[in-house]
């Protein structure tokens, strides 16, 4: 995961400010590394094969209950960047304030039990009247 922001969906503009009733496009980049290095005990893997992933979106509202989750499933290989965009369509009748998007991928395990990505992509945006 290298990067996720909030678009106008109406123009794909980078915003981070919405009204009720308006769609946040939640855009996401993520690139896959040609290698894995474990340090202390320098163990090298290399990625050869392309890798099957979910990405997952979660939204969470000023009070950080979660209003909403996607998931899709998605291929990258090895050096390769990948674009992923999810609609978020904001109720009338939404909690004005914070809202907290995180962005998190999942795949198999790496040797010795680490996920593949255990970056999660996380931002906020605000809701107004």
């Amino acid at each position: 995961m290298s990067e996720v922001s909030t678009l106008d969906a109406s123009n794909n503009n980078t915003e981070t400010s919405f009204v009720r009733g308006n769609t946040v496009r939640i855009n996401s980049t993520i690139e896959m590394a040609f290698e894995y290095v474990n340090y202390p005990g320098s163990y090298y893997y290399y990625f050869t094969n392309d890798v099957s992933f979910k990405i997952i979106v979660t939204i969470s509202d000023p009070s950080k209950m979660p209003v909403f989750f996607s998931y899709s499933d998605k291929v990258i290989s090895a050096g390769d960047s990948l674009y992923d965009m999810v609609d978020f369509n904001i109720p009338s009748g939404a909690t004005v304030g914070t809202y907290y998007v995180k962005v998190m991928v999942w795949s198999v395990w790496l040797p010795n039990g680490v996920p593949l990505s255990i970056f999660v992509g996380e931002m906020t945006f605000s809701v107004t009247t």
